[in-house]
């Protein structure tokens, strides 16, 4: 948990109690010999300075999930928090204190047979039937390290709805692909059921527990911790699968500022992953039987089209400006050139929250361009009697996909009409977003859930220090 608000924070609590339900600890020997289960919640930047005080306390945000007249235990990482449910199950609540421990960065405690984590974000919300669905795929595979279930987001407003298209044609598409033909890459941090055994394999969480010192590793370490360990899994032979059937909930982005944030750690991250499996073709082919040859190649496929989408974008518009206003191909490209070429001009020399708001008015400006297009594209094989051109090869193709795809899952055949959204929203996601992505790669702040600090903390921390250091000086044999 990080910064989650009540109502999420209830999203989670609530499927951990069903598990408690699900299988309580005065009936679990007797009755069942699946599993037992205790929870472990690790709350990070769980503490705050407070004026007048030389301790520190938990923040708002902590304070949301301690219970009244239970004890808080001291630890060298903070402080920690027992328990019980009501039907026997202990709750751990670890609240880490960044001055003490790594913010951001995740822990565990594990044992290495027999053992499973399942790793959830603060406000998933998720059955006990999910987690049975991926219990049973480790235990029947032992070579599989990690398993995922369908995450579907939740929340309203646009931002939102562009995103369940967009998870939902992931993993009907993306997920189910690598799932079949190879491995999934990354097991989301929000809701996977880990291997004790394979995260405590060489070079797994040893080396994803290493400290980023070098400018790539903080992309591929800090911005995308889920899918930098699932590349360390892979690596060392183990796989990671999909379930469909597994369904969890979580909150998405409501704001365009929020999502751009989130998706600027998620973009350079992936693609750093991506290149470093790449790297290791040879090694990972021999050492994962997964992984061919073959399907690195699908991967390499994959990662030429995102590099190329920016490109592709500039393309289609040009196209359907030719076609618009009569004018030549050449004259066409360079008036569709001239917006991404200045947007990214500026983000050199502009704010982040001043970016994301011109690519936000610049996204408004290509979703009615991008009806245009789609109408231009429409009279262009009218006019043409033929679909043998880019743009039109493009929507046709991408449009028959999603449409056949959505009829192979009824469920979620609503989803649907959310795509109308995402199609206009194409050059926002793939030209703006990555513009923005590529110019602030420099910035490793996590950009979501982000609080101003209080004001009277740093007073509040120089005068602790100060008065720490006088009396060091005041104490003989005392050091400072």
């Amino acid at each position: 948990m990080w910064h989650e608000t009540y109502e999420e924070m209830m999203n989670i609590m609530i499927s951990v109690f069903r598990l408690d339900q699900y299988r309580p600890k005065s009936l679990t020997q007797s009755q069942f010999d699946d599993f037992t289960f205790e929870a472990h919640i690790y709350f990070d930047d769980a503490f705050t300075n407070v004026t007048g005080s030389q301790h520190r306390h938990l923040n708002t945000y902590a304070k949301e999930l301690q219970i009244p007249d239970q004890a808080i235990i001291k630890t060298p990482y903070g402080a920690r928090l027992v328990v019980e449910m009501p039907h026997g199950n202990n709750i751990v609540v670890h609240f880490k204190d960044k001055e003490k421990i790594r913010v951001k960065k995740r822990w565990s405690q594990k044992e290495k047979h027999n053992t499973y984590l399942l790793a959830l974000d603060g406000d998933t919300d998720f059955q006990p039937a999910a987690v049975m669905l991926l219990l049973d795929r480790l235990k029947m595979y032992p070579r599989v390290g990690a398993a995922c279930g369908r995450i579907h987001p939740t929340g309203s407003g646009p931002a939102v709805w562009f995103q369940k298209f967009e998870y939902a044609i992931s993993h009907w598409l993306q997920k189910t692909a690598e799932h079949v033909f190879g491995s999934v890459l990354c097991s989301p941090g929000c809701f996977s059921l880990f291997r004790a055994e394979a995260l405590m394999d060489d070079n797994v969480m040893k080396k994803y527990s290493t400290k980023s010192t070098e400018p790539s590793q903080y992309i591929q370490y800090d911005q995308g911790e889920d899918r930098w360990l699932c590349t360390l899994l892979l690596k060392q032979g183990w796989r990671v699968e999909y379930n469909a059937a597994s369904d969890a909930y979580t909150n998405a982005p409501e704001s365009f500022k929020e999502l751009y944030n989130q998706r600027k750690r998620w973009g350079p991250s992936t693609m750093a992953n991506v290149v470093d499996l790449l790297g290791s073709t040879n090694i990972v082919s021999k050492r994962n039987l997964s992984m061919s040859k073959l399907f690195m190649f699908y991967q390499l496929f994959g990662m030429i089209s995102a590099i190329l989408a920016p490109s592709t974008i500039c393309l289609m518009v040009a196209g359907s400006l030719s076609f618009i206003l009569e004018i030549p191909s050449a004259v066409a490209l360079i008036i569709a050139v001239i917006p991404p070429a200045v947007y990214l001009g500026l983000c050199f020399k502009l704010k982040p929250d001043t970016q994301i708001t011109i690519a936000g008015i610049l996204s408004v400006a290509y979703a009615f361009l991008m009806v245009v297009v789609a109408i231009s594209i429409i009279a262009s094989i009218i006019k043409e009697k033929t679909i043998l051109t880019p743009s039109s090869i493009f929507i046709v193709a991408m449009s028959i996909i999603y449409i056949v795809t959505a009829l192979m899952h009824p469920q979620e055949l609503p989803l649907v009409f959310y795509g109308l959204l995402y199609i206009i929203c194409i050059p926002s996601a793939y030209l703006l977003l990555t513009i923005y992505s590529m110019v602030n790669m420099n910035s490793v702040s996590w950009g979501t859930r982000e609080s101003k600090p209080n004001p009277g903390a740093a007073v509040t921390a120089v005068s602790a220090v100060q008065a720490k250091t006088k009396k060091g000086r005041t104490e003989k044999g005392s050091a400072t």
